[in-house]
């Protein structure tokens, strides 16, 4: 039964940390005033706006597997999706921090090079905890 959702699992404990790098980074341009700018300049709310699509595409496949349950359709056990879902959401939520990393980086260059890096550092994290729990 583990092996089965090992994968699963190390995707909501990638999303759940890439929530917790959102919240931190939010809290901290607060506090030197890169939120304002992020938002007047590097189109915050427009990537909010995708974190919040993507939310709403998890949480409606999960509203269609809870309503067709009792058929003879299970969406829990579709390929890939629910990995491919706490992808979607872990992006949206990444997005997030995009124009505030912009603002207190200075160039889109730089700002998607250290995003590439977090990428890495996340996918590493999803693989080892995978192979640990296997």
């Amino acid at each position: 039964m583990l092996a089965e959702n090992v994968a699963p699992m190390a995707s909501h404990a990638v999303m759940i940390v890439i929530l917790v790098m959102v919240v931190c980074r939010v809290l901290r341009a607060e506090g030197t005033g890169l939120l304002r700018l992020a938002t007047e300049d590097h189109h915050l709310p427009m990537f909010v706006s995708l974190a919040a699509i993507a939310l709403a595409v998890e949480r409606g496949f999960y509203v269609a597997a809870r309503m067709l349950e009792g058929h003879d359709i299970d969406l829990w056990k579709a390929y890939l999706a629910p990995e491919l879902l706490a992808l979607i959401v872990g992006a949206g939520l990444y997005a997030i921090t995009l124009p505030i990393m912009r603002a207190r980086i200075g160039s889109w260059g730089a700002t998607l090079r250290r995003a590439a890096i977090d990428g890495s550092l996340l996918m590493f994290g999803w693989f080892v905890i995978v192979g640990t729990l296997l």
